[in-house]
């Protein structure tokens, strides 16, 4: 792969992890900070078929957008204008019913709120954007529907749900939508290329997700694939729920969803910001400075110490209940508030980095960004040819081989 940008003198490494990756059929980004200095900000690949991969290019980050959103939620508690445990009906009254009144603003920022849908999404949904932007009904539905679970006892990935919840309650608390929030009082400071929400202007400068199904699983894994299928069918089920399974598919069977317009337009606080791995680093070098960059502050140290911390872990309830799947222990997760990280609990080697202290959030595909506040090292790294972790998690170890402090890192785990 061509790869273009620039690297700080001793971050040649990087250059050369990227020159090398899989980055497949689509494009990517990758910009790491150390001690509030960018030291690497590459990029290559295609946009879109025949269009490479420029500098100004933008492209949806998936569930990296979480973080964003949870930073919206850090901004505000700071201010003294959200309290983690106040019940969420202080801010949004209308929430209580349907046996939810007993949910705790942290129960949505750690994924136990149980709320992972609202009933019948397809009603006012579809995956050609319709609906989506209409945040009031969206929040009317939601305030309607019962959970999947007594709210704060259980934990699973609320992975469309969480971006709905967090929009409601910056709207109920600023009377701004959670997008107006952001480049309020996130993107003009640190001068970001951000968007929740992307405005028709920007759009041109996109890149498209790669839709590529690739090959076909066998054996176990078709098994496997064959029996979440199945549930993801059952709109009772929590994966079908978490997923928005509507009009016969789900979010990850409609992945040409992000490529539209008026998706783009949208704001979807779990999955749909406008990004590149610039950006990201830039957001994240702030938090692992402690809360300022350049001479603008956003957040306290304090706010990272809390934010930062895991706060919910359990194996999730995001899991088939039938065939092989009854005797495979579900996947642990780990939360802390809105954000994620290994936290020295996850399999070697870890994406966030060798510092246990780390915290982020991973988005579909293989994107991540995140804040080490121990040796002030952030990372963004977005692509649009779906994949795994493993090109970005090859990024991030050559990057760490450079930094000075990477050994001091590795004898603290």
């Amino acid at each position: 792969m061509i790869v273009s940008g620039s690297v700080a003198s001793g971050f040649e490494p990087v250059r050369q992890a990227f020159a090398d990756s899989e980055i497949l059929r689509g494009g990517a980004s990758v910009a790491a900070y150390v001690e509030g200095e960018k030291v690497v900000d590459l990029w290559g690949g295609e946009a879109r078929p025949g269009v490479p991969w420029e500098e100004n290019t933008l492209s949806t980050a998936m569930s990296a957008t979480k973080g964003l959103a949870a930073l919206c939620a850090q901004i505000l508690w700071d201010r003294g204008e959200l309290d983690l445990d106040a019940p969420v009906t202080r801010y949004w009254p209308e929430y209580g019913q349907a046996g939810k009144s007993s949910t705790l603003v942290r129960h949505i920022l750690t994924h136990t709120s149980g709320l992972l849908a609202f009933e019948d999404p397809g009603d006012l949904l579809d995956w050609s954007g319709n609906g989506w932007d209409d945040y009031d009904e969206i929040a009317r539905r939601i305030a309607a529907s019962p959970p999947a679970w007594e709210p704060g006892t259980r934990i699973g990935y609320h992975a469309f749900s969480i971006g709905w919840l967090l929009q409601e309650l910056v709207r109920r608390i600023t009377g701004d939508t959670i997008g107006t929030f952001f480049a309020r009082e996130v993107a003009r400071p640190l001068e970001l290329d951000t968007y929740i929400g992307a405005p028709e202007s920007v759009q041109q400068r996109m890149a498209d997700f790669v839709i590529d199904s690739g090959a076909e699983p066998r054996g176990a894994a078709r098994l496997a694939m064959g029996i979440l299928r199945r549930e993801q069918m059952d709109p009772r089920s929590p994966i079908a729920q978490s997923s928005v399974q509507m009009h016969g598919g789900s979010f990850t069977s409609n992945l040409d969803f992000f490529n539209l317009p008026r998706t783009r337009t949208a704001e979807l606080p779990a999955a749909g910001a406008t990004t590149n791995g610039r950006d990201l680093a830039r957001v994240y070098a702030m938090l692992a400075q402690g809360g300022e960059l350049d001479g603008h502050r956003i957040v306290s140290r304090e706010s990272i110490d809390l934010f930062r911390t895991p706060a919910a872990r359990g194996r999730t309830m995001i899991w088939p209940r039938s065939g092989i799947f009854r005797v495979i222990p579900a996947p642990k997760m780990r939360y802390a508030l809105g954000y994620e990280g290994d936290f020295g609990e996850s399999p070697k080697p870890w994406r966030f980095g060798p510092t246990k202290e780390s915290f982020g959030h991973l988005g579909a595909g293989g994107q991540i960004g995140f804040a080490d506040p121990v040796h002030h090292i952030s990372v963004g790294f977005t692509r649009t040819h779906l994949q795994d972790w493993s090109v970005s998690t090859a990024l991030i170890g050559a990057l760490y081989a450079c930094v000075p402090t990477n050994s001091t890192a590795e004898e603290e785990q």
